[in-house]
């Protein structure tokens, strides 16, 4: 295995990982308990950092920003609601729906900084000259 096979394998095992955690994390049936946790808004936190783990690596896959980025907030603002309406035990939140939002924010910030998921959109460029 090359290399570049190698990281691009790491890369959609980290994204498929990151969308598991989002999932299970958003609708399971009980809402995870941060009661044990000291910290002020561990629960925004939570919901910060599964936002910004897609959106990172979902770059890192090579997605394009604007499906991917549109995707996630639509699964941002839409978990609330189902939260709210189709999940008996949960609960739907103003405020984990914007912490979504930042972290999908910070997870596409943090993408264009590094230059995750720049170098395979060159390469298909270059491909195609």
């Amino acid at each position: 295995m090359t290399r570049g096979r190698a990281v691009r394998l790491v890369w959609w095992a980290a994204f498929v990982a990151a969308c598991l955690v989002n999932l299970v994390a958003v609708y399971a049936p009980s809402q995870p308990t941060t009661s044990d946790l000291s910290i002020p808004h561990a629960d925004k936190v939570g919901h910060l950092v599964i936002f910004a783990a897609v959106a990172w690596t979902g770059r890192g896959v090579g997605l394009p920003v604007r499906p991917l980025l549109g995707v996630l907030v639509l699964h941002a603002v839409s978990s609330e609601v189902i939260q709210a309406t189709v999940l008996d035990d949960r609960s739907g939140d103003v405020y984990d729906a914007v912490a979504d939002l930042v972290g999908v924010a910070v997870g596409a910030l943090l993408a264009r900084v590094t230059g995750v998921g720049e170098r395979r959109r060159h390469d298909r460029r270059a491909l195609r000259a």
